[in-house]
């Protein structure tokens, strides 16, 4: 094997035929600005050059297009741990994919105790079901029928449990209410009814026209049939009892039936109605794996706990077996840290026992991936917390933890900034598990802007200066030391950055937003205040409650305030602002026709440029043509996607480039029109930063470009699928619409984790715009773990000690020196060693 990767003549995207060497088996860190064309080399060249010479051993290679590169020699396979959660599925949980569940449910069913409901008896596992080794295989060849057996004491039917009843994916295992999810989706009434609208007014926001043709008859029916008065052109609020209750729930549901308890249900289809509101949750229930149906109302739904399995997603039934005083339910809902404790347990308790020789080697695999899992910091996680609601950090450290569990050598590893989402004290857990992997012989390349994370590889590859066309050079690769003393080096600067002596900000005597008695999830009956005007960052571990004091707390209390006009009696100082702008890391689009253009609605204004060329006037063209989500202009055989699908056996489906229109998403003649000699796909393709002098003289175009390069992200293009942004890229795209549109009042503005994929130069830029809209009259909430915007804090607010039941606390709220004056708080440490490893 190789001793580097060797990669010659690198072109792809603004790379300037860069020629490099990566060592193997080491540690190395590839830095730069945001788009100088990291990504560019290791996930477009090298990680995708590894995907088309394994399609090469599949016959499929020949359309999977060979990036622009003259030779890699020393390539093996990649494993790339990217941000994206791909998983949509709700039913995949933190237990589902980390097998931990797997190894649970079939403890459960060898060794589960069972207890009679009849005579309270415990009924053992026979010493002669384990006679066998154990069966390892998932029995769902018939999952919906259940196995009964006797209680050997009084003669009573008791239900006999298999390995599959233990899944909420089995009918038998299920919560019937829930169906295995946890969660029911209820309509959001305040954003989905209008009670001061009538029906045909529009009273129910998610009915259109055929909606209202075909319900609004059934019910005036059933008002004649039951005997309620009912007019469609009445306010909702005016109607009565009854025909608003049959209105939201129809026939069947007790909330109508027990107004009319004597009159027989009727049996003809023209009285049958099941409530709008009922229709909407088991309509969007059945509906969940279809997107179009989601994105198209999933904003008029809400997620609440189910009742009946208070999240568990498991059956009632299934409370009847126990494996160590814990039954299947109960498991569910502790946390990975509470869960070692319980297995812990079981193996003391039988270890020398019969059953142990049969079960003993789950057992040791559960407390193996147990720890892997907490060692990376993720111990408050529970098995029933469904994969789309992790942060990007969190999914990816759970990844980093089923790697941990192979045994694969000599591949390569591509992290993309690991350390997201992790305090600054929780580093070390992922620089510990990145080293165990080198130490099996696998190469690691890191894509990283955490200076602590850099400080720790072997070897660095800077790529620069700048982004876009001004970026794609090799700036630096070579060892730490040699980095250090690199006069080209831009990332060096922030590694040796000296820090002056902290500002002292008092902000106990100005005007402040006071939340008291917080009781949200973790959150131990606390009080903050947040000061108003100034920027606020909350800081702790993962899993300390910033959360849900910002988002389940402040958040709510004051949406509901600024939209319903409703008061927390907790929280004072809700008229000293206007608004609350939340700028989340929420995926913005899960769809891949939503772009920059589209989202912050410059796409309609370039559309119209085009349009207005005379050679587009030649051809009859409008601005319809110039868009690729509706006939006209598009290339149709990809439908302007510009990709199709590559359906490879045993492999999961690829994108690659669309055979007809070669990657342009448009017809000929579309591309013949020209607006200053780029067409519409060139300025899909033009990043923000060199399209500023091309729209130069259109204001609203030019505004929200210019806003793109002040956050730092001029390097994306304008025509940049949504669903292709980190968490951090969100967050600000957000932002950059909210600028634009030049809101007038004073806002509160909640921002999580901000700097998330920001170099060092980046966050700069970042404070600077806080700092602008804190001398507007705004006041910014910021979730953070990053040192350097800790360090612009005019009032921090520090929770913790820990994550999940050890957190929830205040550790500490004032100034940031202060902070640094409280030995308890982690978060102080950290701060206190940042600014002396750098004095």
């Amino acid at each position: 094997m190789q001793k580097y990767i060797s990669i010659k003549g690198a072109r792809e995207n603004n790379l300037k035929n860069i020629s490099l060497e990566i060592p193997r088996n080491k540690i190395t860190a590839v830095v730069g600005v945001s788009g100088s064309g990291k990504s560019s080399l290791i996930i477009d060249i090298l990680q995708k050059e590894s995907m088309r010479q394994l399609f090469d051993t599949m016959g499929g290679s020949n359309q999977v297009k060979k990036p622009l590169v003259d030779s890699i020699e020393g390539l093996s396979p990649v494993i790339y741990i990217d941000q994206h959660i791909t998983n949509r599925n709700p039913r995949s949980t933190v237990g589902t994919a980390t097998d931990i569940l797997k190894l649970i449910r079939l403890l459960f069913a060898q060794v589960g105790v069972r207890e009679c409901s009849h005579c309270g008896n415990k009924i053992l596992p026979l010493i002669s079901e384990y006679e066998n080794d154990i069966d390892w295989s998932d029995d769902m060849n018939n999952p919906s029928e259940i196995l009964r057996d006797k209680c050997p004491v009084c003669g009573h039917e008791i239900r006999k449990f298999r390995m599959s009843d233990f899944s909420y994916n089995n009918p038998n295992g299920a919560c019937p209410k829930c169906h295995g999810i946890g969660q029911i989706y209820s309509v959001n009434r305040s954003v989905t009814i209008d009670e001061e609208l009538s029906v045909y007014d529009g009273a129910f926001k998610s009915w259109g026209k055929n909606e209202i043709k075909v319900y609004v008859p059934i019910v005036l029916a059933a008002s004649k049939y039951y005997g309620f008065e009912f007019n469609p052109n009445e306010k909702i609020k005016n109607l009565s009892h009854e025909a608003k209750a049959f209105l939201y729930y129809g026939n069947d549901d007790q909330r109508f039936k027990k107004y009319y308890p004597n009159v027989a249900r009727p049996n003809e289809k023209k009285y049958l109605f099941m409530g709008f509101i009922n229709h909407m949750e088991i309509t969007y229930e059945k509906s969940l794996d279809n997107e179009g149906w989601t994105e198209r109302f999933g904003r008029f739904m809400t997620r609440v706990e189910c009742s009946e399995c208070n999240g568990s997603r498991m059956s009632k039934d299934l409370d009847m077996v126990k494996v160590n005083g814990v039954s299947m339910n109960q498991l569910m809902l502790y946390t990975l840290g509470e869960i070692r404790n319980w297995i812990l347990g079981y193996k003391e308790y039988s270890v020398n026992r019969i059953e142990y020789k049969f079960v003993g080697e789950v057992v040791e695999l559960i407390i193996g991936r147990l720890n892997e899992l907490i060692g990376l910091g993720l111990g408050y996680l529970s098995l029933s917390r469904s994969i789309i609601s992790l942060s990007f950090g969190e999914h990816q450290r759970l990844r980093v933890a089923n790697i941990l569990g192979s045994n694969l050598t000599e591949m390569i590893y591509i992290f993309d900034e690991p350390t997201i989402g992790l305090h600054p004290a929780d580093n070390d857990m992922i620089i510990n598990a990145i080293n165990v992997l080198k130490n099996k012989g696998n190469t690691i390349i890191i894509i990283e802007h955490d200076v602590d994370l850099i400080r720790k590889a072997d070897y660095i590859v800077e790529i620069g200066p700048e982004a876009g066309t001004n970026g794609g050079q090799l700036l630096f690769a070579g060892t730490m030391d040699e980095f250090l003393k690199s006069e080209n080096s831009i990332m060096k600067n922030y590694l040796l950055k000296k820090y002056n002596p902290l500002r002292e900000t008092d902000c106990t005597q100005g005007d402040c937003i006071k939340i008291r008695n917080a009781r949200k999830h973790n959150l131990k009956s606390i009080s903050v205040n947040i000061a108003l005007n100034k920027i606020n960052v909350i800081t702790g571990v993962s899993g300390s409650g910033k959360s849900s004091l910002i988002f389940d707390v402040l958040v709510e209390a004051l949406e509901n305030y600024y939209k319903k006009g409703i008061k927390n009696e907790n929280i004072e100082g809700y008229e000293k602002n206007d608004n609350v702008i939340c700028m989340s890391q929420k995926p913005i689009s899960k769809g891949a026709r939503s772009n920059i253009a589209t989202y912050t609605d410059i796409y309609t204004d370039i559309r119209k440029l085009f349009e207005k060329q005379p050679k587009a006037k030649s051809l009859g063209l409008d601005k319809k043509d110039f868009s690729f989500n509706v006939r006209g202009g598009r290339c149709e055989h990809c439908e302007g996607q510009g990709t199709v699908e590559l359906i490879m056996v045993l492999m999961p489906t690829m994108e690659v480039q669309c055979p007809v229109c070669k990657g342009k998403r448009f017809n000929k003649n579309v591309l013949e029109v020209k607006y200053k000699d780029k067409s519409i796909t060139d300025i899909l393709n033009t990043t923000c930063d060199n399209a500023l002098p091309l729209f130069r003289d259109v204001p609203g175009i030019y505004r929200v470009l210019k806003a793109m390069s002040d956050i730092g992200l001029g390097y994306l293009t304008i025509g940049h699928p949504l669903n292709q942004l980190s968490g951090g890229e969100c967050q600000r795209i957000r932002l950059v619409r909210e600028l634009s549109q030049n809101k007038k009042g004073k806002n509160l503005y909640v921002f999580d984790e901000p700097t998330t994929g920001l170099h060092p130069r980046d966050i700069e830029k970042l404070v600077l715009i806080m700092k602008s809209l804190k001398r507007n009259g705004h006041t910014l909430v910021v979730i953070e773990h990053n040192l350097d915007l800790m360090l612009e804090a005019d009032h921090i607010i520090d929770l913790g000690t820990g994550g999940g039941a050890e957190g929830g606390k205040v550790v500490y709220q004032g100034s940031v020196g202060g902070l640094l004056m409280k030995p308890e708080s982690r978060t102080g440490s950290c701060i206190k060693q940042y600014i002396l490893q750098n004095k």
